[in-house]
């Protein structure tokens, strides 16, 4: 890509041992802490609890009546987390009363829940249709002691704004030990996201190691958003079915057919396919006259390489901006090196660009899975980001006057400088090859993953001035919202 035509970098933040000779990196005024602000407005972070509540609710709704000891909220019912002991699976002790004169009936036992079979179609909390699919043995390991149960769900909104994670459920063997959750299992994973409408539907694995066979009950759990309400249903199955070929990334939500498709004759609505970039390597995509109300995507934090001669720097971002004129606003992860150190350090970030970039106060380490996304709506601009294996969260409100012409899924080589686009561009850091997964945008009022016909998608690909190859993108994969990108060159 011509340099003048390339969308504008973003300047690093590199740890506070950077050399003297490096103007601006690191430096308070490059970037400010999250909870400083330039306009004054509000800061805020949002600690994660759905994960504590979900945890001692699967728990509790295990123990009362899963293996049909005790009660339970019938199937799609709303069920309220309940105190359960500190220890894993075992039964809080009960509590004791006075003994009584005169003997008292005993209570009716509570029904069992009612149990789902696989490829059910149930309702669940008046807000979505769920399906487990199929259960299958995921043979991670040879080792005939460590059983992995990977199950396929299916979701569908009945309703806007539903939720997903394959943190929501919970897997009882035959033994009725709780099986321990695979948060990297099987993919495609059924990661943290949302379904924003009527119909959207998506599809993943959610994985469990166990160490004896079934019969299995799965619990799921749906949050509700009030007060830690739940809506559950259990799946119960005796048999694994055989395995099936896995895909390699993930499936994102689907949505309805595009209005405004693209214009006959004009493939990619005339835009170039592929484009060369100094510090950009990923996926843009655009629709003219279109406005971008969000972009999101999903990778895991990758570990990076120090070689401890040179500064480097390297990041993974979304973002919307206005085809380079002038405004982009990006959040993402970074890994750095300081030239002396092969220490790398990690954190994430926010940038309403060409304002300098901020931290975001959430742990960024090596494996760590990260769901971000941008929203546009109208002045107001949502920025949000996830850590969805510590379980932490934070999004910030902004108000800007902006054009939201571009949808940006992007692996950087961070500049030095906010001025002259593509000059002070750091060297890349050694990363290994990075994964994006559910890059989808709404554009124009639709969802679209990345090669959607309905608008122009291009891929960029990193180079040095001189044309030596720095990072390689993929061709996209998982019906058009996944690619990776690999380390060449620093």
């Amino acid at each position: 890509m011509d340099e003048r035509q390339a969308p504008l970098d973003r300047p690093v933040e590199l740890p506070a041992e950077m050399p003297a000779e490096v103007p601006a990196v690191g430096h308070p005024s490059v970037r400010q802490p999250a909870n400083e602000s330039r306009e004054g407005g509000p800061r805020r972070a949002i600690a994660l609890a759905v994960a504590l509540v979900l945890t001692a609710s699967l728990a509790a709704l295990a123990l009362r009546g899963v293996a049909g000891a005790g009660t339970s909220n019938p199937p799609g019912s709303v069920a309220s987390p309940a105190p359960v002991s500190s220890v894993p699976g075992s039964i809080s002790d009960p509590i004791r009363s006075s003994p009584s004169t005169s003997p008292s009936p005993s209570p009716s036992p509570s029904p069992a829940p009612a149990l789902h079979a696989l490829g059910e179609s149930v309702a669940v909390g008046g807000r979505e249709t769920h399906v487990a699919e199929r259960a299958e043995r995921w043979d991670r390991t040879a080792d005939p002691d460590r059983i992995y149960i990977t199950v396929r769900v299916h979701v569908s909104a009945t309703v806007a704004d539903v939720p997903f994670d394959s943190a929501y459920y919970q897997l009882q063997d035959g033994s009725g030990t709780l099986a321990r959750p695979i948060p990297n299992g099987r993919e495609p994973v059924l990661a943290y996201g949302r379904l924003d409408n009527v119909g959207d539907e998506t599809s993943g694995w959610v994985t469990f190691e166990t160490g004896t066979q079934g019969p299995y009950r799965l619990t799921y759990l749906l949050p509700l958003g009030t007060n830690g309400l739940l809506a559950s249903i259990v799946v119960g199955f005796d048999e694994l079915s055989p395995a099936t070929p896995e895909p390699t990334t993930t499936p994102t939500p689907t949505s309805s057919a595009d209005p405004n498709p693209f214009p006959p004759g004009v493939p990619n609505w005339g835009y170039p396919t592929t484009r060369s970039s100094t510090y950009y390597a990923g996926y843009g995509a655009t629709k003219p006259g279109a406005d971008v109300s969000k972009v999101s995507g999903s990778w895991t934090q990758p570990r990076a390489t120090c070689s401890g001669s040179s500064t480097t720097a390297f990041s993974v971002w979304v973002g919307i901006d206005d085809n380079g004129i002038g405004n982009l606003e990006q959040l993402g992860t970074e890994v750095s090196c300081v030239a002396g150190s092969k220490t790398p350090h990690y954190s994430a970030w926010y940038e309403m660009f060409p304002e300098l970039s901020r931290s975001v106060p959430i742990r960024a380490q090596p494996g760590d899975r990260f769901t971000a996304s941008v929203t546009n709506e109208g002045s107001r601009w949502i920025l949000a980001i996830a850590n969805r294996t510590s379980g932490q969260k934070w999004s910030i409100a902004r108000t800007r006057q902006a054009v939201a012409a571009q949808a940006l899924w992007v692996a950087e080589a961070p500049s030095t400088q906010v001025s002259e686009p593509g000059q002070h561009v750091l060297p890349l850091t050694s990363f290994g090859t990075v994964a994006v997964t559910g890059c989808t945008a709404i554009v124009g009022g639709v969802r679209r993953d990345i090669d959607d016909p309905g608008w122009a998608h291009y891929r960029f690909d990193m180079v040095s001035r001189t044309g030596t190859p720095k990072a390689s993108t993929s061709a996209l994969g998982s019906g058009g919202s996944a690619f990776s990108v690999r380390w060449r060159h620093a």
